[in-house]
């Protein structure tokens, strides 16, 4: 088959401090402060850019934060549900706006805005700047765009020009002076094993990859990465919609060159994985039966764990005890561990659950529903008229110190 170089226009939709932009959406009153979305004993998931600007990023340790931003901040708990609201009303709208969409995660979408820019008589960079502003003003949710040939490319864009930003790379010349600087990991799809088999063939940036051998690179990484390559050439191959459910969930979080001991640290990493697998799984209304944590320690020597439930489940405090359980009997004291990870499987849907197995799903709704009323409530007469409690067994919502830490911060 001959492929033909794409004449489409994409770009990526990218939500600027997902979770933070939808908690300040919620509460006004937390525009301009230092918001971390987080539990305590937990890292940041994610926080505003007035934090950001004191180099409190996601990952960084709810302990750290602390330090670092003393008492001005607010501290809020998150809520996935919330988010997974905000996430599905902005699809909605680019659905409305724009040719087709490929939602890739809860805060980024690929949109086809092929002929749009010329029906709008706008270039593609002042469209993007058009279009951000009309989705702050529709969703209230700030965002950055960038416009390229192929989804590949905006996607290796996207982390230039944020925050609330906009640009269109359409010029060969000018992505390939990019291509030099940036090294060969930043690819999508190209993880930490097969960059390190280009590394070791002297193909270290993304350029080297862009112009290697054809037949070199199928050799090596197969057509998958063939695939990859020629969307460097600006070729439309690769699809980045996720339409079916999966039948596992994994999610691994490594911290590469550095290594650690700290329980407590590690502890935090292994949270964040479970968050973000806990939040696909509930996005598609999925049930568990088996749990599995993953170690890696610095040699990569792997350590996992199992464990299966009595019944299918997706209730988070029931899931977070059991990692725990797993956790604790794993950890060893004297070993340094690089990498962190969380494993569900199989995975159900809840509708087709046998009577037997919806009990802990059940807890789950009413957990989710106490949830919405709390906020429900809150929305009505005031963000901290009623506290609520975390649906982690191990952590509790601490209303008071966010009100007492905003307080602070006003003053």
């Amino acid at each position: 088959m001959l492929l033909q170089e794409s004449n489409k226009l994409y770009c990526l939709i990218d939500c600027d401090s997902f979770y933070a932009s939808c908690e300040i959406l919620r509460n006004p009153k937390l525009q301009g402060k230092a918001v971390c979305v987080c539990r305590d004993k937990d890292i940041v998931l994610a926080s505003s850019y007035e934090a950001k600007k004191l180099w409190v990023k996601t990952g960084t340790a709810s302990r750290d934060a602390r330090k670092i931003l003393g008492n001005h901040w607010v501290f809020i708990e998150p809520d996935f549900a919330w988010y997974g609201i905000i996430s599905n009303k902005l699809n909605q709208f680019l659905d409305s706006f724009v040719n087709h969409t490929e939602v890739f995660s809860i805060d980024e979408t690929f949109c086809d805005i092929t002929w749009l820019p010329e029906l709008y008589k706008l270039t593609p960079e002042k469209f993007a700047y058009y279009l951000k502003l009309k989705i702050k003003k529709e969703i209230g949710i700030p965002t950055s765009i960038w416009v390229a040939r192929t989804k590949l490319l905006a996607k290796l864009f996207s982390d230039i020009n944020k925050s609330f930003g906009e640009y269109a790379w359409l010029d060969d010349d000018m992505n390939d002076a990019l291509f030099k600087t940036l090294d060969v990991d930043e690819i999508c799809f190209i993880w930490e094993a097969r960059s390190e088999h280009l590394r070791s063939h002297w193909y270290t940036t993304v350029y080297d990859f862009k112009y290697a051998d054809h037949n070199f690179v199928k050799k090596l990484l197969g057509m998958d990465g063939l695939k990859v390559r020629m969307e460097l050439h600006n070729y439309n191959i690769l699809s980045f919609a996720n339409t079916q459910k999966p039948k596992n969930i994994t999610r691994s979080r490594s911290f590469h060159p550095e290594f650690t001991k700290d329980k407590e640290l590690l502890w935090c990493h292994l949270l964040h994985n479970v968050d973000k697998a806990y939040s696909e799984m509930i996005k598609w209304k999925l049930a568990t039966r088996y749990i599995r944590v993953r170690l890696k320690d610095k040699d990569f020597l792997s350590h996992s764990q199992d464990m299966r439930l009595d019944h299918y489940t997706n209730d988070k405090a029931t899931l977070l005890k059991h990692i725990k359980t797993l956790f604790d009997q794993w950890y060893k004291s004297w070993i340094w561990y690089r990498t962190t990870g969380i494993v569900f499987w199989p995975l159900k849907d809840t509708l087709h659950l046998p009577k037997d197995d919806l009990f802990t799903y059940h807890i789950s709704q009413r957990s989710v529903k106490i949830q919405s009323t709390v906020d429900m409530i809150n929305k009505r007469y005031g963000k901290d008229c009623i506290s609520n409690w975390s649906l982690s067994q191990n952590t509790i919502y601490n209303k008071t110190e966010a009100k007492d830490n905003f307080i602070s911060f006003e003053v």
